[in-house]
């Protein structure tokens, strides 16, 4: 999986776990992109919450068949992935 994506990081990597913004502020680091160049995809709290402390857009989806998380603080939520 890891070979589709540029940059992957866990928690090896960061000082502080989602909710915190570190994971988000690791990658863009090594990215050399900004904030507002990035989006997120979350479909957890913490992930949202991780995503809108590093300033990052982000989509929030509503997993039907994952447990229920609240992503309404994402900017935009994702219903269907098709």
């Amino acid at each position: 999986m890891t070979e589709a994506f540029d940059y992957t990081i866990s928690a090896n990597d960061i000082k502080r776990k989602k909710p915190a913004p570190d994971p988000y502020l690791k990658v863009l680091e090594l990215a050399g992109f900004t904030a507002d160049e990035a989006v997120a995809v979350e479909d957890s709290t913490p992930g949202v919450q991780s995503a809108k402390s590093a300033e990052i857009y982000c989509y929030g989806y509503a997993n039907p068949k994952a447990v229920v998380q609240d992503v309404s603080l994402a900017d935009k939520i994702i219903e269907n992935l098709s």
